[in-house]
């Protein structure tokens, strides 16, 4: 499978990002921080541009392989 490069950068720059802000201003504030940030960018996301955020269970399916064969268990 392969990612587009637009992805892997911006993916790796906010895992990059908050991985920062968390060791400068420690744990408890840095999660508080780098929520926050998540909260307002879900947020604009769909405001302008009315896009929303994948849960879980759909980045699964975006992240299956070429052949579309990952088996996907899930308890209920």
């Amino acid at each position: 499978m392969k990612l587009p490069i637009g992805d892997v950068l911006y993916l790796s720059l906010r895992m990059t990002l908050a991985a920062y802000i968390i060791y400068h201003i420690g744990w408890l504030y840095g999660f508080i921080a780098v929520s926050c940030l998540n909260f307002t960018n879900n947020l604009l996301m769909k405001l302008l541009f009315g896009l929303e955020a994948l849960s879980a269970v759909d980045e699964m399916f975006i992240l299956d392989d070429d052949k579309n064969v990952a088996n996907i268990c899930s308890n209920i």
